[in-house]
């Protein structure tokens, strides 16, 4: 894990390409975030539904960055070009060989169905194969069934539910499960 902050590092997958956050993509995320189907559960924390929410949202991932608690990544369509969605790795303890893969967002019309696995298995990998990292956490309101059914397609496995893990800006507490995999786990499921 050591130097996952210095150089900004894009993850390649057959379909998907994930980009390190930038300024940049502010505009191209608005127009994929703002779709109903996103803010269920995905974009809760943002307090305005607009471009300068989403400015806002990727201005304080950026400083997640700058501080060394996450490296956020837009998903662009290798296609198309065009940018789809966002996640990162977040928690991140080099000490301890771990982090969490969170934030993860499809926009319409784009089927997060199809995508969360693909992208969910490409960053497992760069973790496990390129970070050399012990522990993969995932963290999300448990009522994300869509979510949910990624991760487990990876093969993680669920800890359980941390209830009332966190406050959401209209007040509401939410419940999260939390599920992870470990490196001699990755070893056999990957093959």
């Amino acid at each position: 894990m050591i130097g996952i902050f210095d150089d900004p590092f894009k993850i390649e997958g057959q379909d998907l390409v994930m980009l390190p956050l930038s300024l940049d993509h502010i505009e191209d995320l608005t127009k994929v975030a703002l779709h109903d189907s996103v803010w269920e559960y995905n974009l809760k924390t943002i307090k305005e539904r607009t471009r300068d929410g989403i400015e806002h949202y990727v201005r304080n991932l950026l400083q997640e960055r700058s501080v060394r608690y996450a490296v956020p990544f837009v998903i662009q369509n290798k296609a198309t070009g065009e940018l789809i969605g966002m996640a990162k790795f977040d928690n991140i303890i080099p000490r301890h060989q771990r982090l969490d893969i969170g934030g993860i967002w499809i926009g319409a019309p784009h089927d997060a169905a199809i995508e969360i696995p693909k992208v969910l298995h490409n960053m497992a990998r760069y973790a496990f194969d390129e970070l050399e990292v012990e522990r993969l956490g995932f963290i999300l309101d448990e009522r994300h069934s869509v979510l949910r059914s990624g991760i487990e397609t990876t093969g993680a496995t669920c800890e359980g539910i941390l209830r009332h893990f966190f406050l959401y800006p209209n007040g509401e507490y939410g419940n999260f499960a939390s599920y992870s995999i470990l490196s001699e786990e990755w070893a056999k499921l990957k093959k």
